[in-house]
């Protein structure tokens, strides 16, 4: 099998796919009850190589223009046919490696179903395994700019075969067979069958195989899966139970949990998000009535919620284990990062483990609070450790937790809106009965306060994840990670505004807030010239004249040298509360202009078109619409070849969110609700007045905009009728 990327670019950075991968078509999403059939084409990169013997003696290749080295050479075409077909002996020099390492796998496949030692057998199939990797790695040879057998014209020639020979077995499955297809993916499609009978899937698979194989003379296609039930989420995402047959010989039938690409596979989801997630998933899967199984998933989120509150859950199912890719020192984010913040302090504790690039450090999210643990999981209990409210700053190594006397007790608010809640949510976005709100309600957090259903259909799978979690259950450090900094420009230079926030906390002066901060380094100095000196005369030859003249260039000097000074002092003096607000709202005319001149981009990951062209093309099926239904225009690629949905770079979430960053910054009422009581009163002595008027006066300018925001309000009469 092989994957769809394009060619790799060397280099520590990572770029955009060298040139068009393999096909991914957008899935039918939702649960399917009946049998879905997978068929997968056998090795198809190196089946297509000996098909249409490509091989760099074959493949008429042109060199890109040396006038201009930044465009493209011209698409290289299929060779001529070769002479005995394609697995003669006029195959040429690639198709013919490839095919010997093929009849090698082949004849060691043959002995493994002879060998009656299962150490022998255990080598044989590791020997075929490398064979087939082996074949396989050709066509990456072909695509890697750091190989010595690259050549781009010859990968994309293939995988342009590769996506060809898919849409046409997708063409002829759909037009000529009548057949559902659901999902195709590089090599593979998946097929909806309507029909629960064993048999009837079995010969549906033979007839479609038989099709397609026909048409080539190398290629072959094979049943690769039946699938008893399948919950089809997104691209590359999905799980089912498949169908085996029984290791005990008794030729019967089992089913196996297959999945990829779920968050419950991932390791940076805690085991007890993983484990309400497959139960969740072992009873969406079930087969049962959708009423039963919502109903069931309803009660054991119930459950879930008393036995974290009653302290029935062990620490183990709390703990979040992230890898380290570097020294924990040399991340330049690392009070952002809750792993990297856990492993320093595990280093300056003098532990050796946990704490070295390339090992995974566990942590728990948890607050030192006095709080019992209802206060805790409905989020009204207050951290008392004096550090910030980020998530790395409430990130523990599990052993600190269960320190006696240190006070920590587990987040439970966090594991409840931020683990179980977008997992669980993901998996039931398909199911009738339920949505956010239902499963929030479930939880015992407050169902308004979370979206009503889960947002899907983006191109942006990290906004879609902060989506899953209510606005207010975010950190502000998570809900704004994105967002652009508030500029503001003085005569003496640019800074970016530290916030209404640092002011309160005394982290920044409230006098020198909306001024550049002084230059630390020579080259940020700014100084009047010095005046220039006069020029020295002789006391003997000095004429009244020349004092004359000295004594008005050293007073022209010295006013020079004033007007300087006060230029410098008038460009460094903290900007006024009207020039703050002006500043405010060109930032927010920029933000807004970015919006409306956002590009439309695809979401396939491995071709993503990116326009600013709107497409009038309807032709296909959306991916959350029902079959026949019709397709909104301007959410399909003008280019038919182009799979995905196109959705807007900028989305009206992000410039939203980037709005109520720039008010986050300025609000100085709102920044003092979010402080303990007990220092909002030498929080207020920090705020000099002048600043607070300044600060005030922007926040109007901004709430005028935000208050004209349509994505702000809901129009109940549009949504329930007038």
């Amino acid at each position: 099998d092989e994957d769809g990327g394009a060619g790799i670019k060397s280099g520590k950075k990572k770029g955009g796919p060298a040139y068009a991968g393999g096909l991914v078509l957008e899935p039918k999403k939702g649960l399917y009850d009946k049998f879905v059939l997978m068929l997968d084409f056998n090795s198809l990169y190196p089946s297509i190589i000996q098909e249409y013997n490509i091989c760099f003696t074959t493949v008429a290749r042109q060199l890109a223009d040396p006038a201009d080295l930044s465009a493209a050479p011209p698409g290289p075409q299929l060779p001529e046919p070769c002479l005995g077909g394609p697995a003669g002996p006029n195959a040429a020099v690639l198709p013919q490696v490839i095919r010997k390492l093929v009849q090698r796998r082949r004849e060691v496949k043959n002995m493994m179903k002879t060998e009656q030692n299962p150490a022998r057998r255990d080598q044989l199939d590791l020997r075929q395994q490398a064979l087939k990797l082996t074949a396989n790695s050709v066509y990456g040879c072909l695509g890697f700019s750091a190989s010595r057998f690259y050549a781009r014209p010859l990968a994309e020639l293939v995988t342009l075969q590769g996506r060809e020979i898919l849409q046409s077995t997708v063409d002829l499955a759909q037009g000529t067979l009548g057949l559902d297809v659901i999902y195709g993916d590089t090599d593979s499609i998946m097929i909806n069958t309507k029909c629960t009978n064993m048999q009837e899937v079995t010969a549906m698979g033979t007839k479609l195989k038989r099709e397609v194989n026909r048409r080539y003379k190398l290629l072959e296609i094979e049943v690769d899966g039946i699938y008893k039930s399948m919950l089809l989420l997104k691209k590359k995402k999905y799980a089912a139970l498949k169908v085996e047959t029984a290791t005990d010989g008794s030729g019967g039938l089992i089913t196996v949990m297959e999945m990829k690409g779920l968050d419950i596979v991932r390791r940076d989801w805690s085991p007890l998000a993983k484990r309400e997630g497959n139960h969740a998933l072992d009873l969406i899967l079930s087969g049962r009535a959708a009423e039963d199984v919502v109903g069931d998933i309803h009660e054991s989120l119930r459950k879930c919620r008393a036995d974290l509150v009653a302290g029935a859950v062990g620490m183990d199912q709390f703990i979040i284990t992230k890898q380290l890719t570097k020294r924990p020192e040399d991340y330049p984010d690392a009070a952002n990062q809750a792993h990297v913040q856990v492993a320093l302090r595990l280093r300056d504790a003098g532990k050796r483990e946990g704490c070295n690039a390339g090992e995974t450090v566990p942590y728990v999210i948890a607050l030192k609070t006095e709080s019992p643990a209802e206060d805790i999981a409905s989020g009204r209990a207050s951290n008392q450790s004096g550090g910030g409210k980020g998530l790395a700053d409430r990130a523990y190594h599990p052993d600190e937790v269960a320190a006696e006397g240190s006070g920590l007790k587990v987040d439970l608010h966090y594991y409840l809106t931020q683990q179980v809640h977008p997992v669980v949510t993901r998996l039931c976005q398909p199911i009738e009965g339920t949505d956010a709100a239902h499963i929030a309600d479930c939880l015992g957090l407050d169902p308004t306060k979370f979206h009503a259903q889960v947002v899907g259909g983006g191109n942006n799978p990290d906004e879609d994840d902060d989506l899953l979690a209510p606005a207010t259950a975010l950190d502000d450090d998570e809900r704004f990670k994105r967002c652009a900094p508030l500029t503001l420009r003085t005569g003496a230079g640019a800074f970016s505004f530290a916030g209404v926030a640092a002011i309160l906390s005394g982290a920044v002066d409230g006098n020198a807030a909306l001024a550049p901060p002084p230059a630390t380094t020579p080259g940020e100095t700014i100084a009047p010239s010095p005046p220039a000196a006069a020029a020295p005369t002789s006391p003997t030859t000095a004429t009244a004249g020349d004092e004359d003249a000295t004594a008005a260039a050293a007073t022209t000097a010295a006013t020079a040298a004033k007007v300087a000074t006060a230029a410098i002092t008038a460009a460094a003096r903290p900007l006024s509360g009207h020039a703050l607000a002006n500043q405010v709202r060109l930032a927010v005319r920029t933000a807004i202009s970015g919006y409306y001149s956002t590009a439309l981009r695809s979401d396939d990951e491995l071709a993503p078109a990116e326009t600013r062209n709107v497409s009038l093309r309807t032709a296909g099926e959306g991916a959350d619409r029902p079959s026949g239904a019709a397709v909104e225009p301007g959410t399909l690629p003008g280019d038919p070849k182009c799979q995905g949905v196109m959705a807007k770079v900028t989305s009206e979430a992000a410039l939203y969110t980037q709005l109520v960053h720039f008010r986050r910054l300025l609000s100085a009422p709102d920044a003092l609700a979010k402080m303990p009581e007990k220092d909002r009163g030498a929080a207020r002595a920090r705020l000099p007045p002048g600043t607070a008027e300044a600060l005030r006066l922007a926040t109007v300018a901004l709430d005028e905009t935000l208050a004209r925001s349509a994505y702000r309000w809901i129009d109940l009469s549009a949504l329930y009728g007038a």
